[in-house]
């Protein structure tokens, strides 16, 4: 089975909630193991994996880069200098 099958399978597990498919989706669109190079998607699947309570999960998602403040309220609220991301726009 080729890597890119093989990431259609993690995502149809993953979809259904398995956390162990979460994980190794999120692992692929990280890494473009399966051709598709998506860090953001990426984080939404280890977050996921890691609400299921795989331990794992957590050291993937907390390696990434923060993610951007998806709002102005974010932006308003502080959120930015917390996560310590690029600033808002102004």
């Amino acid at each position: 089975m080729d890597r890119r099958t093989a990431q259609n399978w993690f995502r149809a597990a993953a979809v259904l909630g398995h956390g162990q498919a979460q994980l190794t989706l999120g692992r692929y669109l990280r890494s473009s193991v399966g051709d598709e190079l998506n860090p953001e998607e990426a984080r939404e699947w280890l977050e996921r994996a890691v609400a299921r309570g795989v331990v794992d999960a957590q050291h993937d998602s907390a390696a990434l880069s923060p993610s951007p403040p998806q709002s102005d309220a974010e932006c308003n609220l502080g959120v930015v200098a917390a996560r310590k991301t690029r600033p808002c726009h102004q």
